[in-house]
């Protein structure tokens, strides 16, 4: 191995965000070797240059929460320079499954903080979520009857903080806040063989493209139920911020730059001004130039293709949006929905009805000059690439069955 060269593990490289932080770094000239920590092998899916197929993957099958399967990580992380943690469980189902999510969540970052220090692995990069900083706009009583929408406009992280008490959030956020601060917590600690670990957490917000089997197959399922239409239940109002997969993932490549610049001029500069610089210890809002707009027409889009003649575009899914129901309605017969359902035949949703209303209504727009002067990140793949890249990724939609692109 070249000297220069480093070594870079990325758990959870297998899953939607882990095959894109895999692919960019491989294509970096720096990196030596990158290995991937994963419950499931790894497959390259996404192609790859010339110059990423001479950096060789290993992928190290382990359980980063499990003890049996700590001499694996420890293997793993021995020798390596950068640890990018992607794994984690996403779910959103209702009723939250509260022990699997701490399980997965919170005690394998605690885990993967603790290999680092042992390993003498100078820099993590965590990717949290946009999500942890979604709280209620109105917190009283009456926001929690009328529905727990949020209100964001053009913030930077030191305006659109957390709250205090992750359990104000939805379970899945509130796992993620919880494993962010471990990070975040874990920034200046001593490693075992000197030295110190520096940390970064990147809140990335929605995110499509290659890869991606939950958001869009999963409204795409939902449209299929009621004539391929999807009701827009969240208001007129309604904004979020989305980002392409290949935009975030390259984020965490321009993370793990900066906090090897940290490092470096932490060695050779006046404290004082490394500090002012530096983006250890600091949660990053990772946006790009998407089209801000409501969810459901964010899916539209995507699924909007050209028809066989090569002319005209046909989408797979409508929008539409229902005459005089206001917000607070739809939020109020959701909670409704799912206490009759839940009760009924106790089964756990996919999804929490009333969150989804209440993601859906509110306004999310966040700024990214952190992101921009700390990490000098800059998308990588305007808007209308990342549109046409995910729509060729979700075009399989019309051939493959459904349990191939949904299951």
């Amino acid at each position: 191995m070249q000297p220069d060269k480093e070594v870079v593990v990325v758990t959870g490289g297998s899953g939607f965000l882990g095959q894109h932080v895999v692919k960019h770094f491989r294509e970096e000239a720096d990196v030596a070797e990158v290995r991937v920590v994963d419950l499931r092998p790894f497959e390259e899916r996404l192609g790859s240059s010339e110059a990423a197929r001479r950096v060789p993957v290993t992928w190290v099958r382990a359980d980063l929460a499990d003890e049996a399967d700590e001499a694996a990580c420890e293997e793993a992380f021995r020798g390596a320079d950068l640890v990018i943690h992607c794994a984690g469980l996403e779910d959103r189902s209702y009723p939250a499954d509260l022990h699997a999510l701490h399980r997965n969540n919170v005690q394998a970052t605690e885990a993967v903080v603790a290999l680092c220090r042992r390993a003498g692995v100078p820099r993590l990069v965590f990717s949290s979520s946009v999500e942890v900083v979604l709280v209620p706009y109105l917190r009283n009583a009456l926001g929690t009857a009328l529905g727990s929408y949020s209100v964001i406009v053009n913030q930077t992280e030191a305006r659109a903080q957390p709250p205090a008490d992750p359990d104000d959030l939805q379970p899945f956020a509130a796992s993620k806040l919880r494993a962010e601060r471990v990070v975040l917590a874990a920034n200046g600690s001593p490693l075992d063989d000197g030295g110190s670990l520096r940390t970064v957490a990147l809140r990335a917000p929605v995110m499509y493209g290659e890869e991606d089997r939950r958001l869009v197959p999963g409204l795409l399922r939902l449209a299929r139920l009621f004539d391929n239409t999807l009701l827009q239940l969240g208001g007129p109002c309604q904004r979020h911020q989305h980002a392409y997969v290949g935009n975030v993932a390259w984020a965490h490549v321009c993370a793990g730059r900066a906090l090897r610049r940290d490092q470096l001029a932490a060695e050779d500069e006046d404290a004082a001004v490394v500090e002012a610089q530096a983006v250890a210890g600091l949660a990053v809002f990772v946006t790009d130039e998407s089209p801000r707009g409501d969810l459901l027409r964010l899916a539209q889009l995507l699924l909007t293709f050209p028809d066989v003649s090569g002319s005209g575009a046909r989408p797979l899914v409508r929008v539409r949006a229902p005459p005089l129901l206001p917000t607070w309605l739809s939020y109020l017969a959701a909670r409704a929905a799912e206490a009759l359902l839940t009760a009924a035949t106790g089964a756990r949703l996919p999804v929490r009805p009333s969150a989804l209303i209440s993601y859906l209504a509110s306004f999310v727009s966040l700024s990214r000059l952190r992101a921009e002067t700390r990490l000098c990140y800059a998308p990588k793949y305007p808007a209308e690439d990342a549109i046409a890249r995910s729509r060729a990724y979700y075009a399989r939609a019309k051939d493959l069955l459904e349990d191939d692109l949904l299951g």
